[in-house]
């Protein structure tokens, strides 16, 4: 009987506990608009690393929203180009880690 308890007891904590766990990336997202407050569908935003220079790339939904997750906590250079406007640069945009 003392056998069965354990084993029903073991199985209940490997199986039934969820993994509480950190992470250690960062997340960038926002919404395209142009100057009059109107969402840019199809923009794509670019992601550059300023110090190993890896870039990303994302498309803009319809409303304009993009995100861009699991990215290395460090300082960026974000362009968005969207077809009939100027590219649109920022430099040093950082980001942090999260913990969950």
């Amino acid at each position: 009987m003392r056998v069965r308890i354990m084993a029903v007891a073991l199985l209940a904590l490997v199986s039934g506990v969820p993994c509480v766990a950190q992470t250690y990336y960062g997340g960038l997202r926002g919404t395209v608009t142009d100057p009059t407050g109107q969402a840019i569908a199809g923009g794509t935003v670019k992601l550059k690393n300023e110090a190993t220079n890896v870039e990303r790339s994302v498309v803009t939904n319809i409303t304009g929203e993009y995100v861009i997750s699991s990215i290395d906590p460090a300082s960026y250079t974000v362009t968005v180009i969207a077809s009939g406007f100027k590219a649109s640069v920022r430099t040093g945009v950082v980001v942090r880690r999260r913990s969950f």
